[in-house]
């Protein structure tokens, strides 16, 4: 069994639930305990030495049955896009309850959509231009 006393950083707490919850899920996919537990710790080993020391955001939001993310544009996030004018960052923020890092992902998020539905657009008319 892993100790659950090995440090008091909120790191190593943060690897022990990754283990928790990925032995978990191995177990009830039909892995036996110990080896689901020894994958466990490989997981938690390989993302500790390839995301440590960064500030790791995990998103709240849909998922779907295979446990990927799915970045459908919210209409919450089209709202939030409309109300931003460059200048109420904060207002925006406060109103919706997201921290300023979230807004600049939706807004990102949603020019990158905007982008890619105008680029057939400006390919056809291009072609007019000639």
């Amino acid at each position: 069994m892993i100790s659950q006393g090995c440090s008091q950083h909120k790191g190593p707490e943060l690897l022990l639930d990754l283990i928790h919850h990925a032995t978990d899920v191995l177990r009830k996919a039909g892995m036996p305990s110990d080896s689901a537990q020894d994958l466990a710790v490989t997981i938690a080993t390989r993302m500790a030495e390839q995301w440590g020391g960064h500030g790791i955001y995990f998103p709240k939001g849909t998922w779907n049955g295979r446990a990927a993310l799915c970045f459908k544009l919210e209409e919450r996030d089209w709202k939030i896009y409309r109300e931003y004018d460059g200048t109420n960052r904060h207002e925006v923020c406060s109103r919706h309850g997201i921290s300023i890092s979230r807004l600049y992902q939706i807004l990102a998020a949603i020019r990158r959509h905007r982008s890619t539905q105008l680029l057939p657009l400006i390919h056809k008319n291009a072609a007019f231009d000639r």
